[in-house]
């Protein structure tokens, strides 16, 4: 009955829009840990609770940006039919096409550096033949490392061979996939211009999951294998 101001008027509009698309929201993540706390085989944390916070509030936050865009179109149209198919390609230009294009330009920028699968291999049996000349067939067929009484300078040579052989090869796998890596990189750093490609990693990097755990899992498993190998080398001494 009273006069609402502009101010009211679209702040209504924007807490009503806001809470009609949190409902579902909540209630679809609600379904989600009530089927992980019956199941029993996860057990969240409070850390864990912590970053299911962070992760709500960030999708808050990712709504409510497109939701102050399409109320932004909306007053700067006189029609609702033109602000509808202004905000269906405003939404198609962030949402689809720009992850998936600056994806495959930095995809194509990124490659000049990746190896081939010939490439790799080319460059793997020239780490092999260059272990290969250091050592020699006559040098390590010399002696045997089976020999009765033990050959111990045989067994000391094939143990170097073998160890320089497997490490020339994986220096080369490492350096390809350090390659890859850095594309990756390039594309993430490139799609950063699109809001949901923001609010995707960022739910991965709270959550743990995407390319950043594969990452850590990689130096991980590097790390183990030189541990490994360490172990291995002072139990043979």
């Amino acid at each position: 009955s009273n006069p609402v101001s502009r101010g009211a008027f679209l702040m209504g509009k924007l807490l009503g829009a806001l809470i009609g698309i949190l409902i579902p929201l909540a209630l679809g993540m609600l379904v989600n840990l009530l089927i992980f706390n019956l199941s029993g085989s996860i057990q969240l944390t409070g850390d864990d609770w912590a970053r299911i916070g962070i992760i709500v509030i960030l999708s808050v936050v990712y709504l409510t940006g497109f939701l102050c865009l399409g109320i932004l179109v909306s007053t700067r149209s006189a029609r609702s039919s033109t602000s509808l198919v202004m905000l269906l390609f405003l939404w198609v230009i962030l949402v689809v096409l720009l992850p998936n294009t600056l994806g495959a330009i930095a995809g194509r920028w990124g490659s000049v550096n990746l190896w081939t699968s010939s490439e790799f291999s080319r460059q793997r049996e020239s780490a092999r033949q260059e272990v290969r000349s250091r050592y020699p067939e006559d040098k390590l067929y010399a002696a045997s490392p089976s020999e009765k009484p033990l050959n111990i300078k045989a067994i000391q040579l094939w143990a170097d061979y073998l160890v320089d052989y497997r490490d020339a090869e994986s220096k080369v796998e490492g350096e390809h996939l350090n390659r890859q890596f850095n594309q990756v990189n390039s594309a993430l750093k490139i799609t950063m211009f699109s809001p949901t490609a923001i609010y995707q990693h960022a739910l991965e990097a709270i959550a743990g999951t995407g390319f950043a755990r594969h990452n850590r899992f990689i130096q991980k498993a590097r790390r183990y294998r030189e541990e490994f190998a360490d172990f291995i080398r002072s139990e043979d001494r």
